[in-house]
């Protein structure tokens, strides 16, 4: 079951249906990509910012329609929005902030986007990226307490302590300003699902003194730097590579 389903807009729709592409049909986007196609994005998160640019580089006139006052206002700092947002235009792409998007119109497909302040934007291609809604339908099923999300601790534990979860499905406080929050990114969810294994370890191969290999169980703290040490061809003390508490790193002598 997949941890999360892509958010609509309950306004935002095109005469045959939803205001996107489904998540699985890239190759559909792609081929509406045509020579002159005009092409929308509504929001300025990641997806929305990886097609426009996908569709920019193609020569195609596009537009960013974003409710917010900046790109990836959610996820990242004002200075690395304008950033980014600056990186985008010298590469063709339009933003329009504050635009709340209230439909989108056409006959047998999306032929313009109407916003709250009467402006209107002709399209031929249009793709909402504006977040996704847990399914949460089992937790509930279950007798989880949830809110917009499955509610977990620190831990990925659940309202039953016998159950937890991890990644887009489930709400959290942050550790940071004590919000409550969904955060939809794999890193996110890597972490908590490397929190909720009950058992972690990894097994260190070493060959003539160097990082040969290595293999883990929910280690990811010693699965990203073993890549990167492997292709060093780390030296390596074994006598601290096997102590569980002490991290890779750590039992690294010198890289050549």
């Amino acid at each position: 079951m997949s941890a999360a389903t892509t958010e609509l807009s309950p306004v935002a729709e095109t005469p045959s249906g939803p205001a996107e592409l489904p998540r699985d049909d890239a190759l559909e986007l792609k081929r509406l990509l045509v020579p002159d196609a005009r092409v929308a994005t509504i929001g300025a998160g990641c997806i929305g910012l990886e097609v426009a640019a996908a569709a920019a580089a193609k020569g195609r006139d596009v537009t960013v329609l974003e409710f917010q006052d900046r790109v990836m206002s959610r996820v990242t700092s004002e200075p690395v929005s304008r950033f980014f947002e600056q990186l985008h235009e010298q590469n063709g792409v339009r933003f329009v902030f504050g635009a709340a998007v209230t439909a989108v119109e056409g006959t047998d497909r999306a032929e313009r986007i109407v916003t709250a302040d009467g402006a209107v934007y002709p399209v031929d291609v249009v793709l909402a990226g504006i977040g996704v809604v847990p399914n949460q339908e089992l937790a509930e099923t279950a007798g989880l307490e949830c809110q917009d999300g499955i509610l977990v601790d620190g831990d990925g534990k659940t309202s039953d302590p016998h159950i937890y979860a991890a990644g887009d499905a489930t709400r959290f406080t942050s550790n940071i300003d004590g919000a409550s929050q969904r955060l939809e990114c794999i890193q996110n969810a890597m972490a908590q699902a490397g929190r909720v294994a009950a058992d972690k370890f990894s097994v260190v191969y070493v060959r003539d003194g160097r990082l040969a290999a290595v293999d883990t169980v929910a280690g990811l703290t010693d699965f990203r730097p073993a890549k990167k040490l492997i292709a060093q061809r780390a030296r390596i003390d074994p006598f601290l590579a096997a102590d569980s508490g002490t991290p890779l790193t750590d039992a690294v002598f010198a890289a050549s």
